[in-house]
C-alpha cells in the first residue's frame, strides 16, 4: 500500500466585509433609484389625468359657446325679420296724414295744450 498523503486543509483568508457592503449599497441603491422613478410616473400619470379633464372641460364649454352663438344667430335673423316688418308698418303709418282739416285743427290744438304746461 503505497501511502497516500491527504491534502491539507489550509484555513481560509478571513473575507473582508467590504464586498458584501458594496452589494448591499448597490441593492439599496437599486431600490432607491426605482422608488424615484415609480413617484415620477405617478406625478405624471396625475398631470396626464388633470390634463384630460381640463380637454374634457374646455371641449364641453366650447360645445356651450358653439350652441349659443347659434341661438344669438337665428335671434339676430328674427329681429331683423321683425324690424324689416316693423319699418313697413312705421312707412305705412308715416303715409297716413290727417285728411279733414277738422283733424288737424285737433291736432294744433293739442300741441298748443302741451306746450302751455310745460310753461
Amino acid at each position: 500500500m503505497e501511502y497516500q498523503q491527504e491534502p491539507i486543509i489550509v484555513p481560509a483568508k478571513p473575507q473582508s466585509p467590504t464586498g458584501w457592503v458594496l452589494f448591499a449599497l448597490a441593492v439599496v441603491a437599486a431600490i432607491a433609484i426605482g422608488l424615484v422613478e415609480e413617484q415620477k410616473l405617478d406625478a405624471a400619470s396625475s398631470r396626464v389625468a388633470m390634463a384630460t379633464k381640463s380637454e374634457a372641460k374646455a371641449r364641453a364649454e366650447l360645445t356651450d359657446v358653439a350652441n349659443a352663438k347659434r341661438a344669438l344667430e337665428t335671434r339676430v335673423q328674427e329681429l331683423q325679420t321683425e324690424n324689416g316688418r316693423l319699418t313697413v308698418k312705421v312707412a305705412a303709418a308715416a303715409k297716413v296724414e290727417p285728411s279733414s282739416p277738422a283733424l288737424a285743427h285737433v291736432s294744433k290744438k293739442k300741441a298748443r295744450n302741451k306746450h302751455k304746461r310745460h310753461h
